[in-house]
């Protein structure tokens, strides 16, 4: 007798059974791995947004400071009070009266700009913004332009959803 040839395999091959498995693992580590990446993503526009925010009020807060003149100083000291917070607002509002009398009276103009500017560090709450400025400044006391730098570490808070300025310090 002639023995029979089988014709469907008994057993599935080790291949067969190991090649779905390894095609759905790989498609699951891809989707982690997407995943992961679209959160990193994420994460990163949010940190830019920011140190944005940071740096633009430390900007403004400089621009105000460099830029003042006798015929403008209520509307600066009012911008600089709009875009301040906490003790440093309290500190300014109470010298803004001799502030403002001091540049009347010697006619003061100081016409600045931003020479650079960057975040030291920040949380998602408040950061620190280091401020190069240059100011050329002219008064009744001194009518040759004088120009002046400026290195300033500027904090500020985020306060209700906008960033203001909490403090400026010189840095030497």
């Amino acid at each position: 007798m002639v023995p029979a040839t089988p014709t469907a395999k008994a057993k599935p091959a080790l291949l067969d059974l190991a090649l779905p498995i390894i095609v759905g693992v790989l498609v699951v580590a891809m989707v982690i791995a997407c995943g992961f990446l679209i959160k990193k993503k994420a994460d990163l526009s949010h940190q830019a947004d920011v140190r944005g925010c940071f740096l633009a009020a430390a900007e403004t807060s400089v621009n105000d400071i460099v830029n003042v003149s006798a015929a403008n100083i209520d509307e600066k000291i009012g911008s600089i009070l709009d875009g301040s917070t906490g003790a440093y607002r309290d500190q300014f509002e109470g010298a803004s009266e001799q502030f403002a009398s001091m540049a009347r009276e010697v006619d003061a103009t100081s016409e600045g700009s931003i020479v650079t500017s960057a975040v030291e560090d920040n949380t998602d709450t408040s950061g620190t913004v280091l401020v190069v400025a240059m100011s050329t400044v002219t008064n009744t006391n001194t009518p040759e332009p004088k120009v002046a730098y400026f290195r300033m570490r500027v904090t500020v808070d985020k306060v209700d959803g906008q960033c203001k300025t909490s403090n400026v310090e010189y840095v030497i």
